[in-house]
């Protein structure tokens, strides 16, 4: 998974003050929650006493290591992968010397964050995505988190979680992230405005509009541009039911989607 807050090109982090903290989107007070160090809502609530979040790194790799699965327990499969503290991956990896006598040679990865198999969608949003939420929603800096990993790593079940999708079970980041934006924008000037699609054998598909093909063309500024409809505004996380189902079928195939 990476996490992108895109602030400051020269030093690779986005400028939050402290004052930016102690209000919400367009200047209106948020509750006080300094007690408890978070608020329910996106956007977090700081006053005058207390510090102001970490800053945020230009790109962070995040990696969350998935537990055997019931094929790879029967097959008594052995585990060779292991997190160790919040920074580190440990892989084991069998060798053979020349003589064939057989060891086990230890790689180490150090990455922004890790997560052991333990570890539920819920942190892994409080850590990793929230505060690109709240920065996104003060106005601080454009975000953008994205998961990759070969099929089968567990991507879908940390973006949308287990199936049935949603609440009920162990909601994922998509909803965990929709549901602090809508919060932090109630009451507000500002809307939100949503695009999903589907990347397939080089072409894209707008998951909202039943899967029609658009065009993604380069400007003369160098920017892509998507030509067509890429979007709904929406005003809640329930909100348009019927298409959230119809995106679903899309996420069994091997594709990617936005």
């Amino acid at each position: 998974m990476l996490a992108s807050p895109q602030g400051d090109p020269e030093t690779g982090v986005s400028p939050v003050s402290d004052g930016a903290w102690r209000a919400s989107v367009g200047g209106r007070p948020r509750p006080d929650t300094s007690d408890r160090g978070e608020s329910d809502a996106g956007c977090t609530a700081r006053t005058a006493t207390s510090p102001p979040p970490r800053s945020l790194p230009r790109i962070a790799v995040v990696v969350r290591k998935r537990p055997l699965n019931e094929a790879e327990r029967k097959r008594n499969e052995a585990d060779l992968v292991q997190t160790r503290g919040r920074n580190a991956v440990l892989v084991d990896e069998p060798r053979e010397k020349v003589d064939l006598t057989p060891y086990v040679m230890r790689h180490e990865f150090r990455v922004d964050f890790a997560f052991d198999e333990k570890s539920t969608n819920d942190e892994v949003y409080r850590a990793v995505v929230r505060p690109l939420v709240e920065a996104c929603c003060l106005g601080d800096a454009n975000t953008s988190c994205f998961a990759y990993g070969q099929t089968g790593s567990g991507k879908t079940y940390t973006m949308l979680g287990p199936q049935p999708y949603g609440r009920g079970v162990e909601a994922g980041v998509f909803e965990l992230a929709a549901e602090d934006i809508f919060k932090c924008l109630e009451g507000g000037e500002k809307d939100a405005f949503v695009s999903f699609f589907e990347i397939y054998n080089g072409k894209l598909f707008d998951l909202l509009q039943n899967r029609k093909l658009v065009a993604a063309l380069e400007n003369g500024k160098k920017e892509v541009v998507v030509r067509g409809k890429l979007g709904e505004f929406v005003g809640g996380v329930s909100q348009r039911r019927p298409e959230r189902e119809r995106v679903r079928e899309f996420l069994s195939k091997r594709s990617s989607f936005i």
